[in-house]
């Protein structure tokens, strides 16, 4: 199998931005919703379950870029063996 096409560093950061910030505020209303006194045995377990599901979301996505990636790649490149080719 031929090596998988590398993606830039950046990309991921720039499609899961809004994703990003839409578990920041659930984060901060989890954090906001507890009681005085209560903050992280109120809020723990909520905000442990939203980075769980960030972090799968974020490598799920960083895998599937490189796949896409190296699948556009391949699409690109010319055929190594043409059926087609005369000699």
């Amino acid at each position: 199998m031929d090596r998988l096409a590398q993606v830039p560093q950046d990309q991921l950061a720039q499609e899961l931005e809004a994703e990003f910030r839409s578990y920041m505020q659930q984060v901060m209303e989890a954090v906001n919703a507890a009681p005085d006194g209560r903050l992280i045995e109120a809020s723990e377990v909520q905000v442990n379950d939203l980075m769980n599901r960030f972090k799968t979301q974020v490598y799920q996505r960083a895998l599937q870029a490189r796949i896409d990636a190296s699948e556009t790649a391949a699409a690109k490149s010319p055929a190594a063996f043409s059926p087609y080719r005369r000699r």
